[in-house]
């Protein structure tokens, strides 16, 4: 391998990590703007996802969004988040975007285990009347 070559390709190795430390960066920014919105709503959050249609952002809270919906032991918490239907149902049209055209098939599984949080959470709800 020639010097001149070797050069080239460090130069485009390091082009590509740059570029992915700008994408990591602007991905933490945005988790911490959801952090400082789910500590005083839960529901701002989602409202925030919904703004923003980052599907990465999305993926990122799905699992805490699932535990706060499937977990009553949230619920007895001091200051428990307080997840809506109404705030579930608003992400539904979302998230079918996301299954019909996954960028990523690890969106899939936090998708399907958020849908399945909600149905068995209100549909246990609707067996206690």
């Amino acid at each position: 391998m020639s010097s001149d070559r070797a050069i080239f390709e460090a130069d485009q190795l390091s082009k590509k990590h740059e570029d992915m430390l700008e994408i990591l960066d602007e991905r933490k920014t945005r988790l911490m703007a959801s952090k400082t919105l789910w500590d005083k709503d839960v529901n701002s959050a989602i409202d925030h996802i919904l703004r923003l249609k980052d599907e990465s952002l999305t993926v990122d809270l799905l699992p805490s969004l699932s535990r706060c919906v499937k977990d009553e032991k949230i619920a007895l918490q001091p200051f428990p988040p307080t997840l809506t239907m109404g705030a579930c149902l608003e992400l539904l049209p979302w998230l079918q975007s996301m299954l019909r055209k996954p960028k990523y098939e690890d969106y899939i599984v936090p998708v399907l285990d958020f849908l399945q949080a909600v149905a068995n959470r209100w549909r246990r709800s609707e067996e206690r009347f």
